[in-house]
């Protein structure tokens, strides 16, 4: 069995937290005021010692949130992506998810060249696979 795909993170993510501007995976587009993508994070993984079990993967993945010119309004919108995904517990096709945010806040980015507001967030998604009934 495979991880799962990063596109099953990004339609749970517009579902559950209602993300209504464009979201997209692995492309950020630099026309658009607003958005977030998601990315498979280039990170590597150095706490795999903990799992021994062929059941628990780690997916390490790297959200990118793009949010206009407000900076107050911005970071208030990173954070409550950061609550979101704040040791979150879900369950998705026959996994159990456990969400693991590397940072306690929004890492800030600055502004683009048009002057949007960038934050990122590190996310370890601890998959466990569910026992087949």
């Amino acid at each position: 069995k495979n991880v799962m795909l990063l596109d099953k993170y990004r339609d749970y993510f517009k579902e559950k937290y209602k993300w209504q501007h464009p979201i997209s995976i692995g492309k950020i587009d630099n026309n658009k005021e607003k958005m977030i993508t998601f990315y498979n994070s280039k990170r590597i993984m150095k706490n795999k010692g903990f799992i021994n079990n062929k059941k628990t993967k780690i997916k390490p993945i790297t959200i990118l949130l793009k949010y206009g010119t407000n900076y107050k309004e911005a970071s208030e919108e990173a954070n409550k992506i950061q609550e979101f995904w704040n040791f979150r517990n879900f369950n998705m096709d026959n996994y159990q998810i456990y969400s693991n945010l590397l940072y306690s806040e929004p890492i800030e980015l600055g502004a683009d060249d048009k002057g949007n507001y960038e934050f990122s967030f590190e996310i370890d998604l601890i998959e466990n696979e569910r026992k087949e009934n």
